[in-house]
C-alpha cells in the first residue's frame, strides 16, 4: 500500500469509517503485536497492549499530523501503553505479597533440548531485567528494524536519546549475561 492510498483510510477513518480504520488494523496488526510480544513476553498482555493501542489511536486519529509515518505514530501509542502498563504491574506487586507466577514448564528435556530451553531462559530473564526503556529501543531496533529516526518518533524522543539508550541496554546486556553465564 502506497502513502497516497494510506493517506485516504486515515482521513476516511477520520471521517468515522470503520472499514477504513480496520484495514489499517490488519495492516499493522501482526507488526504491533510482535512488538508488544517484544516488549511482554507474554502473549494474551502483548493482545491486550496491542488491542488497546488501537482502541486509543482511533480515539486519536484527529491528532495524527502525518509528519511521521502512520506506523510509527501508532508504535508510539503502544509504547505509551506498555510504560502505563508496566507502571500498573509496578503497582500492583507493591500492594500484593508473595503471589503466585505460572513459572515455566522445565521439565526434563533431552540432553540437548534442555540446555537449550536454559539458555533461551537464561537470555530473556537477561533481557527482563533490563528497564522498560532500554528494553522499547532494543525491540524497536532488533525485533521491528526500526531506523533511528523512526525510534525517535516513536519514543517521542531525540535522536540522541534512542542511541544512547540503546548503547546501555547492549552494556546492561552484555554485563548482565556475563553475570548469568558465569553463574
Amino acid at each position: 500500500m502506497d502513502a497516497a492510498a494510506e493517506g485516504a483510510l486515515i482521513a476516511a477513518a477520520r471521517r468515522g469509517d470503520r472499514g477504513a480504520f480496520g484495514i489499517l488494523v490488519e495492516r499493522y496488526r501482526d507488526r504491533l503485536h510482535r512488538v508488544a510480544l517484544g516488549l511482554t513476553r507474554g502473549s494474551a498482555d502483548a493482545e491486550d497492549l496491542a488491542q488497546e493501542a488501537f482502541v486509543r489511536a482511533y480515539g486519536g486519529l484527529g491528532r495524527f499530523r502525518g509528519d511521521c509515518a502512520f506506523y510509527t505514530w501508532l508504535f508510539g501509542i503502544l509504547l505509551n501503553v506498555y510504560r502505563r502498563w508496566v507502571r500498573r504491574r509496578a503497582r500492583v506487586r507493591q500492594h500484593v505479597v508473595n503471589t503466585q507466577t505460572d513459572a515455566p514448564d522445565l521439565a526434563p528435556l533431552p540432553n540437548r533440548q534442555a540446555a537449550a530451553k536454559d539458555e533461551l531462559e537464561r537470555a530473556l530473564s537477561v533481557i527482563d531485567h533490563l528497564p522498560p526503556k532500554l528494553r522499547e529501543v532494543l525491540v524497536l531496533r532488533h525485533l521491528e528494524e526500526m531506523s533511528y529516526v523512526e525510534m525517535a518518533r516513536a519514543i517521542g524522543c531525540r535522536v540522541g536519546t534512542v542511541r544512547s539508550r540503546l548503547h546501555r541496554a547492549r552494556e546492561q546486556l552484555a554485563a548482565r549475561w556475563q553475570r548469568v553465564r558465569g553463574e
